[in-house]
Parts: structure tokens; sequence; C-alpha cells
């Protein structure tokens, strides 16, 4: 069972632009560019594309960022496909707004194909910090293009299954389609080949799966079944202590001396 989960970027798959939520923020040289494609994809029907330009390295930000407190574990996670040797030039990567790069980096390691890529990050600073994804490639050729899609960033100890609101089932926008936090209160979706990390079952999740069950029948057997197995523990127990205090008494009896057990017969 996947983990309940917040999908922190507002335009993850790129369905209607790369300019909500994203933008190029830095190239050297000059001619690197960002743009929505639909020749490759890897959920909807599009992908964002950072193609190089004349320089070494162009880097696309996310803008939103996300506060995580000290003592949280935030986890990013996305699709790269790389056109090219993809050796430093195609990176998902944490870091943390207005100060230094946090050392989370995945890579691809293929070329012409998706590849799933995550990373965690504890913040143990002693003060919140607020992160945001980055999208990198360091080719200067003009021609070299990295595609990106299915992008996530949550507070969780580990990377799990990716959402968004347009998945359906128990996935929802928590405003705008595309531009907005996703939300997962009960995993119902999984994107095929993402990761087979489904973390650790939660009373919350518990609870909220209960709260899911609308079947009065399986309902009432799951309570039938709690009320029987209780009221045969209490049974067992019962017996168990009644053999006990029977196994005391005959113990008793039979140390007593002879004069001993008439007086207690």
């Amino acid at each position: 069972m996947t983990l309940l989960t917040t999908n922190n970027c507002l335009n993850p798959s790129f369905e209607v632009n790369v300019t909500d939520d994203w933008a190029l923020v830095w190239q050297a040289g000059a001619g690197a560019t960002w743009t929505r494609d639909t020749t490759y994809y890897k959920v909807g029907a599009a992908s964002g594309r950072l193609k190089a330009g004349n320089g070494v390295g162009a880097v696309v930000a996310q803008t939103a960022t996300l506060s995580v407190p000290n003592g949280a574990t935030v986890s990013l996670s996305g699709w790269i496909r790389a056109s090219a040797d993809p050796s430093w030039a195609a990176i998902i990567i944490l870091r943390d707004a207005g100060t230094v790069c946090i050392n989370v980096v995945a890579t691809a390691a293929c070329i012409g194909a998706w590849e799933y890529v995550s990373g965690s990050w504890l913040n143990n600073t002693g003060v919140a910090k607020n992160c945001y994804v980055g999208i990198q490639q360091n080719q200067s050729d003009s021609a070299t293009y990295v595609s990106f899609d299915a992008c996530q960033l949550e507070l969780a100890a580990a990377a799990t299954t990716y959402t968004d609101g347009s998945l359906g089932g128990q996935c929802a926008w928590t405003g705008t389609a595309h531009n907005s936090t996703s939300t997962r209160t009960l995993a119902t979706q999984a994107l095929a080949g993402a990761q087979t990390n489904t973390g650790t079952v939660t009373k919350k999740t518990l609870k909220t799966l209960a709260g899911t069950m609308t079947n009065t029948g399986i309902v009432a057997a799951v309570k039938g079944l709690g009320l029987l197995l209780i009221a045969r523990l209490r049974d067992y127990f019962l017996r168990a202590e009644q053999a006990d205090h029977d196994l005391t008494a005959e113990f008793r009896d039979y140390t007593l001396t002879a004069p001993q057990r008439e007086k207690h017969a």
C-alpha cells in the first residue's frame, strides 16, 4: 500500500505549460531552451524539455518552495529521458532556497529511455529550510536535450508513488489543475515501474482505509471477527487463571503434613 502524501510540485507533469511553477533561471552562454514537449512523456501527454545552449550548463528551477522543519525529511523524485550521454547532463537536484545546494542529486544513467530517479534529505540544520527542485543539464552542443516528467517533492522519509490530481481515484488537486499541490488520501493509482518502496502502514493510513469501507457486510464481518477473537482470548485467560489456581491448591495440599492435611480437610 502506498502512503498518503502531498506532491508540492504545482505543475509536476507539464501538461499545460512549463511556465507555471518553473522557470529557466540560469545558463552559461546562450541558446538554452525550456519548452513543453509532446513527443516523449511518462504520464499524461507532455513533458518538460531542457535543451542545451552553447555554454556548459543550464538550470530550470521550481519556483514554489516547501518549508522543511528541522528534524523532518524531504524527498524528491521524477523521471528523466536524456537524448545523449547523460553523465552530468540530466539531473534533478534538491536545493535550499537562497543559500547552498543540498547534497541530493539524482542523475540519469541511460540514453533514449525513461529512468526513475529519487533522493531524500534529513534536515538536521537546527532551523527550517525552504527547499525546491532544480532541473539541470550540462552539455554545450546546442542540440542535446533532456526530458523531465512526473516530478514530486514531498515531506516523506522516502519518495512515494507519483501523485497528481489528474490521476483520479484518491488523488486530487488542492486548487487549479496543473498549478497547485496534489494530495493522495488513499493510494489507488500507481505509475508502472516507478518504485517498490511502499513505506510503513500508519494508524492514519488504517483509519483512512476504514473510512473508505462502505460495504456494511464487510465492516460487520470484521467487527464480528474482532469480537469473537476478544471473547476467545478472554475465555482462554480465564481458564488459564483457573488452572493456575487449581495447581496452586493441589501443590499446597501435597506439601502439607498429615496433621495439617487433616486440619485443612
